[in-house]
């Protein structure tokens, strides 16, 4: 078993560049396929692989590390199984469409400086939010509750989010009446816990719930609601507030199928 014991500078002084090689090494594939074509410009040049706004390279090894590999909170020292490591490095950047837009070197500039945003850039690669995939034309468009239409369980009206409710708002209600109609079984409140499990259901890129508090903030950035907590069973659950705006869609379809999962008792 390959380990490493040490502080996080001295992780990224050693590890970043390989993360980068990684990095490049995931998304080789996809890049050859746009056969060097710019997904803005459209223009054929040499194409720069590019983190979406929200996430970067340093950002998911810190949280990897503050997650699964920190050995105190009140330590700077982890003790990394690289390559588990490298499982979890290589997860959180799936599907690789959801983290990295692929421009030419000119046009990555522009989106740095802002002058390119997220909206004009998906309008340019016909980005279909609910499928998280680009829309192949001629296809039709996906409906994401088609499979849902016919035999959809019986779930009170409340459990599903309002008309002009924001996400935010709507995730913290939603909690609150899971806990109240008993649905937040031990259970589930550790898949709620579970990073690997929230990304996969949910679409989250931080459990949903943390019962720690030092793990609310990663990198300097609070990734929990700071007046806002759940109280279930008699433990005191922080919750996560990292609902991006770019994927309200897909978190509503997700959340669609947790809370009929609930009622139909499809998750113990």
């Amino acid at each position: 078993m390959a380990m490493f014991i040490g502080s996080l500078s001295e992780f990224k002084k050693f590890f970043s560049i390989y993360c980068k090689n990684k990095v490049v090494q995931m998304t080789k594939s996809i890049k050859n396929e746009k056969e060097n074509i710019c997904e803005y410009c459209k223009q054929k040049r040499e194409l720069e692989t590019v983190y979406i706004k929200g996430s970067d390279r340093i950002n998911v090894i810190e949280s990897i590390l503050n997650k699964n590999f920190k050995q105190s909170e009140t330590v700077d020292n982890y003790f990394v199984d690289l390559h588990k490591f490298e499982e979890y490095f290589i997860d959180a950047q799936k599907p690789i469409e959801k983290h990295f837009y692929f421009l030419c070197n000119d046009c990555h500039k522009k989106y740095d400086k802002n002058e390119i945003s997220e909206d004009q850039i998906r309008k340019k690669i016909n980005y279909t939010k609910n499928e998280g995939r680009k829309l192949i034309l001629g296809c039709p468009v996906y409906d994401p509750f088609r499979d849902y239409i016919a035999k959809k369980p019986k779930v009170p009206l409340e459990f599903y989010k309002r008309g002009n409710e924001s996400m935010q708002d709507y995730v913290k209600r939603l909690l609150v009446l899971c806990r109240d109609h008993n649905l937040l079984t031990p259970n589930r409140l550790a898949q709620l816990q579970d990073l690997r499990w929230c990304k996969e259901h949910i679409g989250l890129q931080y459990p949903w719930l943390e019962k720690h508090r030092w793990k609310t903030i990663v990198s300097g950035h609070r990734r929990y609601y700071k007046g806002f907590t759940l109280l279930c069973n008699g433990t005191k659950y922080f919750v996560c507030s990292q609902w991006w705006k770019d994927l309200f869609e897909d978190y509503e379809y997700n959340l669609r199928k947790w809370v009929e999962s609930l009622f139909n008792n499809s998750l113990s």
